[in-house]
């Protein structure tokens, strides 16, 4: 007999964001913008970053397909749109993994990011620098 496992409810379809996902993407980006309140919002082309991005913004993210790349491409990908932000904050929604693998070969860190978690960097104009991880607490 297989046991009985509870899917929770979803804002859309099942590939999408949980409802509870919604809620804790709404107060985190509330207490986000406490602190940064321009910011630019990027999106990886997955359904439920897509809405994650949404329900913490408030606004519609600019989603690229090439920020779901968990590899060395994905420098290219930031350092593109830094140099195209004009020094403006961005806030970059992608997946735990990419955020694992930046952690990891810019730090030598290993790092499991839970839901809404996130990394600071910054580019000096040359290349992106890891400063470490954005604290939601502070």
């Amino acid at each position: 007999m297989r046991p009985f496992r509870y899917v929770p409810p979803c804002y859309s379809d099942k590939s999408g964001i949980t409802i509870t996902g919604t809620e804790k993407a709404q107060q985190e980006g509330i207490k986000f913008a406490t602190i940064f309140s321009e910011y630019d919002i990027y999106s990886s082309n997955a359904v439920r970053t897509i809405q994650t991005a949404k329900f913490f913004s408030g606004k519609e993210p600019v989603v690229m397909d090439s920020l779901s790349d968990c590899n060395n491409d994905l420098y290219k990908t930031l350092e593109s749109i830094a140099r195209e932000s004009h020094k403006r904050n961005i806030v970059i929604m992608t997946h735990n993994h990419c955020l694992s693998f930046l952690a990891r070969d810019r730090l030598g860190k290993k790092f499991k990011p839970a839901y809404l978690d996130a990394l600071i960097m910054h580019y000096d104009g040359t290349r992106l620098i890891l400063d470490g991880k954005y604290n939601k607490e502070a």
